[in-house]
C-alpha cells in the first residue's frame, strides 16, 4: 500500500521499480500520484536529480497514446538510471547520450531550430517521454552532448505523426546545430 505522502528518492525508486516489475498496478500508482499532488501540489521535496519531474510524470501512467501507454517501460527504465547517476552513452559522430543528472537542467538553452519529426529516426534515438515543465505538458525529450555544447531534442507530445519538434542547445550557432542535425540523420528543419 503506497502512504500519501511526498515520495523520497528511494520511494519513488521503489514505486517505479514496482510498476516495471508488475508489484504494483498503473491504476493504483496513478491514484496514489493524485493524492500526493493534491496534497503537496508543486511543493515536492526532491532535486530534479533526485526525480522531482518524474514523480510529476506519473501524472500520465495511466494515459494510452495508439496502442501503448505514453509511459513505457523503456521511459521508466531510463527514470531509474537517472535516479541512479548511470551516465548516458555515446551514440555515434561525437554526439553523447546525457541523462538529466548529466545534463544541467538549470542552464538556459536557446531555441535553435524546429524539426521535422520522422517516426524511424526518432524511435532509434533514446528518448525519454514524460512531463518536465508545467502545466505537464506531454513531452519526449533527448538531451545531447556535441562538441561541448548541450543540446535537448524535444517533441510536444500530441500523439501524431506531425507533433512538433524543436532543437534547442546552449550554443547559438546554427552551423553547429545543422552539423547535430545532420549526424543525427534529420534532414529538414528551419532555423528562426
Amino acid at each position: 500500500m503506497l502512504l500519501v505522502k511526498p515520495p523520497s528518492k528511494d520511494v519513488l525508486r521503489a514505486v517505479i521499480s514496482g510498476v516495471l516489475e508488475s508489484q504494483l498496478y498503473r491504476e493504483e500508482v496513478f491514484s496514489w500520484y493524485r493524492a500526493v499532488f493534491k496534497k503537496i501540489e508543486w511543493q515536492l521535496p526532491l532535486t530534479c536529480e533526485d526525480g522531482y519531474w518524474y514523480f510529476y510524470s506519473l501524472a500520465y501512467i495511466n494515459t494510452w497514446i495508439g496502442d501503448e501507454y505514453f509511459l513505457r517501460p523503456r521511459d521508466m527504465e531510463e527514470y531509474l538510471r537517472d535516479i541512479g547517476g548511470e551516465a548516458g552513452s555515446f551514440l555515434g559522430g561525437n554526439v553523447y547520450h546525457l541523462r538529466v543528472f548529466q545534463s544541467e537542467p538549470h542552464i538556459l538553452r536557446w531555441p535553435l531550430a524546429e524539426v521535422e519529426f520522422v517516426d524511424n529516426i526518432f524511435e532509434k534515438l533514446p528518448t525519454t517521454r514524460g512531463s518536465f515543465e508545467r502545466p505537464l505538458s506531454m513531452v519526449e525529450h533527448l538531451h545531447l552532448l556535441f562538441e561541448s555544447d548541450k543540446y535537448l531534442l524535444v517533441r510536444q507530445f500530441e500523439g501524431g505523426v506531425n507533433d512538433p519538434l524543436f532543437l534547442l542547445g546552449t550554443n547559438r550557432d546554427s552551423g553547429k546545430a545543422e552539423a547535430l542535425l545532420k549526424r543525427l540523420d534529420f534532414l529538414n528543419y528551419i532555423f528562426p
